[in-house]
């Protein structure tokens, strides 16, 4: 991986800008700096780029607060970098407040985007198709855990989404959220979005987040004031949910983040048991 002065060096050369090293709490892959009033995101994944940069407009539209889209580039052949505002912004403390917030606006953008044309603005996400993607990854990473992984699928060869397509933001977890000076909550982050199912949004919500019984009653709350019900979950949640474990896994193993790939684990242990 390319080490944090070179890509600042490479920015500086594409920005016309200094730049600073810029640390988020937690496990990141992707490499974060300021310049000039702005965040600035360095990705390797060539599909993630395309994704925020599809979401953006839209996102920008029916989200009441997220940080606008102020530019994008190529690095080299395998880098990427995305510039937003720069907005100060604290850590989303998960009270019930606070999510009961954060659910209402995950319902407004699925209640307003199921209205709209989404066919040739974003990247359709099937479930079926991106698991079957990878786990082809998955094989050549740790095969055992992708024959588990195809274990738990053989049990819901029957189970399908169906409804119209929403705008999914694709990674909805409190990391993605933060507060203003104001109080106000902002959502960001689009790397992982695209147009599917609701119930799409809510594979590592589920998981995560909404363990706690009260956070989901709170966050639920939330949603089911704009978008129709989701809870209590329907079958199909269970893909949904393989789908997010099969995404977590080929991220955590990938990139040797033992935390994450120990959640990972888990919750595939979790759907292993019938």
């Amino acid at each position: 991986m390319i080490t944090m002065s070179s890509a600042a060096g490479e920015l500086e050369r594409a920005l016309g800008v200094p730049v600073t090293p810029w640390q988020r709490a937690g496990e990141f892959h992707n490499q974060h700096f300021r310049a000039d009033g702005s965040f600035v995101k360095v990705l390797d994944n060539p599909a993630c780029h395309r994704h925020a940069i599809q979401a953006a407009p839209l996102a920008e539209a029916l989200v009441p607060r997220t940080p606008r889209l102020l530019g994008y580039g190529e690095l080299g052949p395998d880098r990427w970098w995305l510039s937003y505002e720069w907005v100060e912004l604290a850590p989303f403390d998960p009270v019930p407040e606070a999510v009961e917030t954060a659910g209402e606006m995950l319902g407004r953008l699925h209640r307003a985007s199921a209205a709209l044309d989404l066919t040739d603005r974003l990247d359709h996400l099937d479930p079926r198709a991106e698991l079957d993607h990878r786990l082809s990854v998955l094989d050549r990473i740790d095969g055992e855990a992708a024959a588990r992984v195809r274990r738990v699928r053989d049990r819901f060869d029957g189970v399908e989404l169906t409804g119209p397509p929403v705008l999914l933001h694709g990674d909805v977890h409190w990391k993605n959220f933060g507060v203003d000076e104001r109080g106000a909550i902002w959502w960001f982050d689009w790397e992982d979005a695209g147009c599917g199912h609701p119930l799409l949004d809510f594979g590592e919500l589920a998981a995560f987040p909404l363990s706690d019984p009260a956070v989901r009653d709170a966050f639920l709350r939330g949603y089911h004031r704009h978008a129709d019900p989701v809870y209590p979950w329907p079958e199909a949640m269970a893909l949904v949910r393989l789908h997010t474990v099969a995404g977590v896994l080929v991220y955590a193993l990938a990139r040797d983040l033992p935390k994450f790939a120990r959640q990972g684990f888990a919750l595939l242990e979790a759907l292993e048991t019938p």
